[in-house]
C-alpha cells in the first residue's frame, strides 16, 4: 500500500488547464473568498458557509500555522506575500510539472505572461488559445475597414482568423485551443451556417454595438457567430497535415451564473464530436454535475477526454471523492486528465493539489482494499491521470520523474507514523518530498468514511441529457412522480409510427425503478428498426425497412404522465440506434432537432392544439366486425348548444377533465362542435415537443374514458358523411425578441405557405383527410394556399403578431412529423428570407373567381388527394433538406403502402376500419 501512497503523493502533475496568476497590483481587486466558489457579487457572501470553504480554511490554516478561522488565514497569507522572491507562490505550485495556460486576452496587463510561470514549474509552461477572445480581437483589429467596405472588412476578418489559427497550429508553444461557447451561447452547437448568414449576423452585431456607443468591438453575443468560430477552428485542426492533432478544450457545466445549466450538458456536443472525429476534445471542469455523462462520452468516442478539475476545491470532500468514483465507474483512466483550474490567486493551485491527491488516495486505497485493483493497477491509474495522458495528448515529451523523496522524512517499517485506512495500516505523512511537502502536511491518510453505499459504489447519482434518462434528475423526477401517484403499477413506453399508430411496450414500475436507481441506465427496450415501417396491419414495407435493432428511449422527465387508465402512466419515447445515437427517421427526434436548429436563429415557439373528437357507438356485426353509428338520442346536437350536454355526456366530460388534470393537463376550454357527438378540447400552449406529447396523451385519455362508458372516441376526419368534419387546428407563436419582429415572422409564415402543398402530405396523411377538406360547407379551412387576418376560411389564419393558426391538419397526422414539417419550413423561410407574396385575404378563397384570387396572388390549390400531396412532397427538394432525405423517402413509401391497403377496401368498410383504429 505504501507504494501506492508514494505514487499518489510524488507523481508530478501536468496541469491540463489553468489561467495566469495576477500581477501584484491586480490582486487587491480579487477577493480570496472566490478560491472555492464560482459565485460572485452578492452570492459570494454565503460562500463562507459551504463545506468547500470550511475545508479550505482548515487546510490553509494547517499549512500556514495559524488558527482555523478565515480572518486568521487572510492575515497569514498577507504576511507570506510580503516575503521577497515569490516564496509563497512557489510553495503553492510545488509538485506541478508544467502548466497549460489559457491565455485569455481579457487578462492582458492584469496577469503574468504565460512564460513567466516557467519560474514556478520543473518544465516549460505552454499555452492554449481562447478562440472567442482571439476572434474578437481580430474583428476589433479590422474594425476600421468596416466603415470603408463591409465586404472588404468581412473578407479580411475571415482571412486573418484562418491565418491566426493556422499559425497557432504551427506554434510549438501553443498546444491546443479552448472554447467558452458554453458560457456564451451554450453547448448545443448547430451545424455550419452559410457564410452569408454569418456575415449578416456579424454586421448586425457591430451595428448594435455601435448604436450602444462602442467604437471598439466588444465580442460575440450570438450563437451563429460563436458556433462559426468553433467550426472554423475544428475544421482547420482536422485538415492539418500534422499527424498530431491539437485538442480543443470546452468549458462545460461547473461555471458561474452566466451558464444555463441544462444547456451545459456535454451530450449536446455529441454531433460536433462525431463531425470532427479526428480532433481531440477535452471536456473541462469535470463536467460537474454531469460527470458520468462526460465519462460515457469519453468511453464511446475515441477523440473525447475528460478533465478532472475545478471540483478541487469547489465541492465538498465527499463530493470530490464522488466525482472520482463517477469517472472511474466507466471511463478509461487514459482518457482522464488532471487540472487545477488554478486562476488569479496561487491558493487555487495549492488547494487543487492538496484536495485531489487526498481524494485519489482515499478512493484508490479503498479500491485496492476491496481487491477491485491491484497495487500496480492503482499506480497506473495515478500516473495516467496525473501525468501520462496529458503528456501524450499535448505532445509535451516530458519524462515522468517522481519528485525527490527526502530521506529524513521516511518511515517505511510500518511500526511508527501509521494510521488505519479501510482496515489496513499505511504510513501517514511519510513521503514529505521536495515539491509536495506542503501537500503532505495536509494529505495524511486518515481513514475518514466516504459516501459509499453498501456495495462500495459511490452514492453520487448519475447525470445526463434531459431527453436521456441516465440522469439524476430523471430518478428524482421519477420518484417525485411516484410519490404523487403511488397507484401506478405500469409504464407505457410509446411512440407514434409513420401511419400514426401509437405503438408501445409496457414495463412494470418495479423494473423502471431498477433501471434508473440500481442499474443507472436508460429506460430502454430493444426493438426492431421495422417498427417504423409497418403498416397498420403489420405488413413491412421492405424498401425502407432496415434490419437490426434500435433502442426505444424514454424521456421520463419531460413526458411521463399518469394515464390513460388507472394504474398506468405513459411516457413518449424516441427510437435510437443500437449505439444510442439518434435515429434520423424517428419522428420525435426529427422534431427535436428542428426545434433546436430554430434556436440558432433566435426562434422558439409556443404551440397549442384544438382537439376535435366525435363520440360514437359501436356494435358488432355478424361477421365479427365493428360498425359505428352516431350516439343515440343526440339528434339535437349542434355547435355550442346546451342540447349536446346530456347527463351521459356530462358524466363523460367530468371524468375526462378529471383524468386530464391528474395527468397535469389542464384544458383551457371544451365545447360541443357541429357534428353529432362532436366536441372540441382546447389545450394550453407549450413548447413544441411538450405540446405534441400532451396532445397524444390527451387523446389516449379521452379514448380510454370513452371506452369505459361504452363509446368510441374517433379522430376520423369525416366519420359522418353529411356532417361537419373533424380537424386538429394548431396554433403557433414565436415569443422571442427575434420572433416577434414582423419581418421575421412574416418570413416564417411565408416559408410555410411556400411548402404548404408538400406539408399537406403530413398534415392530411390519410385519404379520409381529403373527404373532409373537399366537402362543401364543411368548415374545413381553405382548399387554397393563402392566408388571412382572422379569416377562418384560409389555410393559415393570422391572429395577432406572431400568433397564427394552421387549419389544414387533422387527427390522423403524425403530430411530430407534421409539426416538424411546419416549423422546419418556417425556419427555412426565415433563413432564406422568403417573401410573403400572398396578400392578406379577407374573403373565402373558394368562393372567389380566378380574377379575384389573382388580386390576392392566390395561385395554388392544396392537393385534393393523398396521392397528389405525396407527389408534391416528392417534388419539393426543400423538404428533403428540412426534414432529411431518409424521413421523406420513408414517409412516402409508408403512405404508398397504406394507400394500397385503403384502396382495397369498400367505402363503408374503410370508414369503420379507420374509426376502430383512430
Amino acid at each position: 500500500m505504501e507504494r501506492l501512497i508514494s505514487a499518489i503523493r510524488t507523481t508530478p502533475l501536468i496541469d491540463n488547464r489553468a489561467r495566469p496568476l495576477l500581477i501584484p497590483s491586480s490582486k487587491t481587486k480579487h477577493s480570496l473568498l472566490s478560491i472555492t466558489t464560482e459565485a460572485n457579487g452578492n452570492a459570494l457572501k454565503a460562500a463562507r458557509s459551504t463545506l468547500a470553504h470550511i475545508q479550505a480554511t482548515n487546510q490553509l490554516a494547517d499549512i500556514l500555522g495559524c488558527p482555523p478561522t478565515w480572518n486568521d488565514v487572510l492575515k497569514a497569507i498577507a504576511k507570506e506575500n510580503e516575503k521577497p522572491g515569490y516564496v509563497w507562490i512557489k510553495q503553492c505550485l510545488e509538485g506541478i510539472e508544467t502548466i497549460i495556460l489559457d491565455d485569455c486576452l481579457s487578462m492582458e496587463n492584469k496577469a503574468f505572461d504565460y512564460s513567466w510561470h516557467d519560474n514556478l514549474t520543473r518544465s516549460k509552461c505552454r499555452r492554449i488559445v481562447r478562440i472567442e477572445d482571439f476572434a474578437a480581437d481580430i474583428v476589433d483589429r479590422n474594425i476600421n475597414l468596416f466603415a470603408i467596405s463591409e465586404d472588404r472588412f468581412f473578407n479580411s476578418v475571415v482571412e486573418d482568423l484562418q491565418k491566426g489559427i493556422n499559425d497557432a497550429l504551427s506554434d510549438t508553444d501553443v498546444v491546443g485551443f479552448i472554447s467558452a461557447i458554453c458560457y456564451r451561447t451554450r453547448l448545443d452547437i448547430p451545424w455550419v451556417c452559410p457564410l452569408e448568414l454569418v456575415k449578416l449576423t456579424l454586421m448586425q452585431c457591430i451595428w448594435k454595438q455601435q448604436a450602444e456607443g462602442h467604437s471598439r468591438f466588444k465580442g460575440f453575443d450570438c450563437q451563429i457567430l460563436n458556433s462559426w468560430i468553433v467550426h472554423i477552428t475544428a475544421g482547420l485542426i482536422q485538415q492539418s497535415k500534422n499527424p498530431h492533432k491539437k485538442p480543443i478544450q470546452f468549458h462545460t457545466s461547473l461555471g458561474d451564473d452566466e451558464i444555463p445549466l441544462t444547456r451545459s450538458l456535454p451530450s449536446h456536443l455529441e454531433d460536433f464530436i462525431r463531425e470532427y472525429s479526428d480532433v481531440p476534445i477535452v471536456l473541462v471542469h469535470s463536467c460537474y454535475p454531469w460527470t458520468k455523462e462526460a465519462g460515457y462520452l469519453a468511453t464511446v468516442h475515441s477523440n473525447v477526454y475528460v478533465d478532472i478539475g475545478e471540483v478541487f476545491p469547489c465541492v465538498s470532500q465527499d463530493g470530490k471523492e464522488g466525482v472520482i468514483r463517477d469517472l472511474l465507474e466507466l471511463c478509461p483512466t487514459e482518457k482522464i486528465v488532471w487540472s487545477s483550474d488554478g486562476h488569479d490567486l496561487p491558493e487555487t493551485y495549492l488547494l487543487a493539489q492538496i484536495q485531489s491527491r487526498e481524494a485519489f488516495e482515499k478512493v484508490l486505497v479503498e479500491y485496492v482494499n476491496k481487491k477491485a485493483l491491484t497495487i500496480q493497477q492503482a499506480v497506473e491509474v495515478v500516473e495516467n491521470i496525473f501525468f501520462n495522458t496529458s503528456n501524450q495528448l499535448y505532445a509535451l515529451q516530458s519524462k515522468l520523474r517522481p519528485t525527490e523523496i527526502q530521506a529524513g522524512d521516511r518511515s517505511l517499517d510500518g511500526l511508527d507514523g501509521t494510521t488505519m485506512v479501510n482496515g489496513v495500516n499505511v504510513t501517514k505523512d511519510v513521503y514529505h518530498t521536495k515539491g509536495i511537502s506542503t501537500i503532505n502536511k495536509i494529505n495524511g491518510v486518515n481513514g475518514r468514511n466516504g459516501i459509499s453505499g453498501a456495495n462500495g459504489s459511490s452514492g453520487t447519482k448519475s447525470t445526463s441529457h434531459a431527453d436521456v434518462s441516465k440522469n439524476s434528475s430523471d430518478l428524482e423526477l421519477f420518484e417525485s412522480f411516484m410519490a404523487q401517484h403511488p397507484e401506478i403499477k405500469f409504464l407505457r413506453v410509446q411512440y407514434v409510427d409513420y401511419c400514426s399508430i401509437t405503438r408501445l411496450r409496457i414495463l412494470p414500475i418495479k423494473r423502471v425503478r431498477n433501471l434508473l436507481c440500481d442499474e443507472k441506465v436508460d429506460v430502454s427496450i430493444g426493438i426492431t428498426n421495422s417498427s417504423l415501417t409497418l403498416t397498420p396491419v403489420d405488413h413491412r414495407i421492405d424498401s425502407v425497412s432496415p434490419r437490426g435493432v434500435s433502442r426505444l428511449l424514454t424521456a421520463v422527465p419531460s413526458s411521463m404522465r399518469s394515464g390513460p387508465c388507472h394504474g398506468y402512466a405513459s411516457a413518449q419515447g424516441e427510437l435510437r440506434n443500437s449505439d444510442n445515437s439518434p435515429l434520423d427517421v424517428c419522428p420525435r427526434t426529427n422534431l427535436r432537432n428542428i426545434v433546436n436548429r430554430a434556436k440558432n436563429y433566435g426562434l422558439e415557439f409556443l404551440v397549442g392544439y384544438e382537439i376535435e373528437v366525435i363520440f360514437m357507438k359501436g356494435t358488432l356485426n355478424e361477421d365479427n366486425t365493428q360498425v359505428y353509428t352516431p350516439l343515440p338520442g343526440a339528434d339535437s346536437h349542434c355547435w355550442g348548444s346546451n342540447n349536446a350536454l346530456s347527463p351521459a355526456v356530462i358524466n363523460l366530460m367530468d371524468e375526462i377533465v378529471e383524468k386530464l388534470s391528474d395527468a397535469g393537463i389542464d384544458l383551457e376550454q371544451w365545447h360541443p362542435e357541429s357534428a353529432t357527438g362532436q366536441f372540441e378540447f382546447v389545450l394550453p400552449a407549450c413548447a413544441p415537443l411538450e405540446a405534441a406529447d400532451i396532445l397524444l396523451q390527451t387523446r389516449e385519455i379521452i379514448t380510454a374514458v370513452a371506452q369505459t362508458h361504452g363509446w368510441r372516441a374517433t379522430l376520423h376526419p369525416k366519420p359522418l358523411p353529411y356532417k361537419m368534419g373533424t380537424g386538429a387546428h394548431v396554433h403557433l407563436s414565436i415569443p422571442t425578441p427575434e420572433g416577434e419582429k414582423e419581418q421575421t415572422y412574416t418570413h416564417f409564415y411565408a416559408g410555410i405557405l411556400k411548402h404548404l402543398r408538400a406539408i399537406t402530405a403530413f398534415t392530411y396523411g390519410n385519404p379520409a383527410s381529403y373527404d373532409r377538406m373537399l366537402a362543401a360547407g364543411g368548415w374545413a379551412g381553405s382548399t387554397w394556399v393563402t392566408w388571412g387576418t382572422q379569416n377562418r376560411e384560409t389555410a393559415l389564419r393570422k391572429i395577432e403578431g406572431s400568433h397564427w393558426e394552421l387549419r389544414c391538419m387533422d387527427g390522423l397526422a403524425n403530430v411530430y412529423l407534421a409539426l416538424a414539417a411546419i416549423i422546419g419550413a418556417g425556419v427555412e423561410g426565415v433563413v432564406s428570407k422568403d417573401k410573403m407574396t400572398w396578400l392578406d385575404c379577407d374573403m373565402n378563397p373558394a368562393k372567389l373567381s380566378q380574377a379575384d384570387r389573382d388580386v390576392y396572388n392566390i395561385e395554388d390549390m392544396l392537393p385534393c388527394t393523398l396521392e397528389e400531396a405525396l407527389a408534391a412532397l416528392k417534388n419539393d427538394q426543400g423538404m428533403y433538406k428540412i426534414l432529411g432525405e431518409a424521413v421523406v423517402v420513408t414517409y412516402i413509401a409508408m403512405k404508398q403502402g397504406e394507400l394500397e391497403l385503403m384502396n382495397s377496401m369498400k367505402d363503408e368498410q374503410r370508414r369503420n376500419w379507420l374509426i376502430e383504429r383512430y
